[in-house]
């Protein structure tokens, strides 16, 4: 006896190929602007082709091999400082970076030959890592962010036409948390977007309201399990506090600079994916 298979029409093959590799591209973006524009082409496709969620599934089930789509949860050494101090700047700005992207982060210590394994200089006995916890395609987009960012307010240093520890700290620390805002706002943004999407354009399509309803609760889950992790791998956590003197006119003029620093990875890689 024969069981007949259901038959898959070149055309609907094809936009479940673009489906599938519009939900792996807005899993791995690189700002959430990019995840949101991603997210909502694939919805639009799921609406026109009436795709159900039973062969979205399969479709992504197929691409790895029949095993689950989540990825498991890996440590990565995303940033090595240049000495033993952890600069403030970059772990404010490392972790708004991870948590909008699902992961979390930790500076951590190196001493002796464990320091020198990850660069440190010549007679630096000690170095500050930046360790990242998450899902690996996340922590790949993260760490080439961090190093992506913190090269762009480097960059800004260069002409900001301050001088002196203080007030480059400060310039830098005012750069950065106009970068974090504008970071979470985006993030608040394609989250909104996404929700509009569905409410408006896919209300009558069970297979795109019930994708972005599994969306929404997937990226709510992934930086709990990260932080989750990184609790369990380092015990007795807690929170570093910065006491370095503030200098206002330093850090309002960083503010401004901030505003200016493209969050993009595009010119960064050549292009987007």
């Amino acid at each position: 006896m024969h069981v007949a298979q259901p038959v898959t029409s070149p055309e609907t093959a094809k936009a479940l190929d673009r489906v599938r590799k519009l939900l792996a591209l807005s899993e791995k973006a690189g700002t959430p602007e990019e995840a949101g524009v991603a997210f909502a082409t694939a919805q639009k496709i799921i609406a026109t082709h009436a795709l159900s969620m039973e062969q979205i599934r399969q479709a992504r089930l197929h691409e790895s091999g029949g095993s689950a789509v989540d990825e498991p949860l890996v440590e990565r050494l995303l940033f090595v400082a240049s000495g033993s101090s952890a600069p403030t700047w970059i772990g404010v700005l490392a972790t708004v970076i991870a948590q909008v992207n699902g992961c979390d982060v930790v500076w951590s210590t190196r001493f002796g030959p464990a320091a020198r394994e990850v660069g440190a200089k010549a007679g630096v006995d000690a170095v500050k890592v930046l360790r990242g916890f998450g899902r690996a395609s996340d922590l790949e987009v993260v760490e080439e962010l961090i190093r992506l960012l913190v090269g762009r307010v480097n960059e800004l240093v260069k002409t900001c036409g301050w001088t002196g520890r203080t007030a480059l700290n400060n310039y830098r620390l005012g750069a950065v948390t106009s970068i974090c805002e504008r970071l979470r706002e985006a993030a608040k943004a394609a989250r909104l977007a996404l929700q509009a999407s569905a409410e408006t354009h896919d209300a009558g399509n069970a297979a795109a309201t019930s994708c972005t309803s599994l969306a929404l609760r997937t990226l709510d889950g992934r930086l709990e399990r990260a932080k989750s992790e990184l609790r369990a791998k380092v015990p007795g956590l807690r929170t570093r506090s910065s006491s370095s003197t503030v200098d206002l006119g330093a850090r309002a003029s960083g503010r401004a600079a901030g505003r200016t620093v493209s969050l993009s990875r595009s010119r960064a890689i050549g292009g987007g994916r």
